[in-house]
């Protein structure tokens, strides 16, 4: 799939036969509040110690995690910044771009706001899974 919104696309999501990763992959891809976005080869997205006030779903292409002699590669449908920027801590890592990419740019003020408006049950679990992600302790 080239266009998220084209009829053949379209086709594929209604079909039934995306598995369930395919399905969120294909959602967040193609919503009309986020932004694509192109990044360079060796392009700095976030730096470690950064607030992050937008995140980045990756569409295509590469991008590499590194904090000292830590890394970590990131591929498609990786996404970047958000948990820290919803959870309102500094971004842990400096995020480098590997190779040209295209992604979805998250403004995380629309996400917040969005975010007030879910059922409480659905608030918790997106809490759970970002201090998950975050390492935070289930009180923080």
């Amino acid at each position: 799939m080239v266009d998220p919104h084209s009829k053949e696309s379209l086709d594929i999501f209604q079909s039934g036969q995306l598995s369930a990763e395919e399905r969120l992959y294909y959602t967040l891809w193609s919503c009309r509040i986020l932004s694509a976005v192109n990044l360079s080869e060796g392009q700095r997205l976030l730096a470690e110690g950064d607030d992050v006030a937008t995140g980045y779903f990756l569409i295509d292409g590469g991008a590499m995690y590194v904090s000292g002699e830590t890394a970590y590669r990131l591929g498609p449908g990786a996404v970047i910044g958000v948990a820290e920027g919803m959870a309102r801590r500094p971004m842990r890592f400096d995020v480098f771009i590997t190779k040209n990419s295209r992604a979805m740019s998250i403004p995380l003020y629309q996400a917040d706001a969005a975010f007030a408006n879910l059922p409480p049950t659905m608030r918790g679990i997106f809490s759970t899974v970002t201090g998950r992600t975050l390492g935070l302790p289930k009180d923080g």
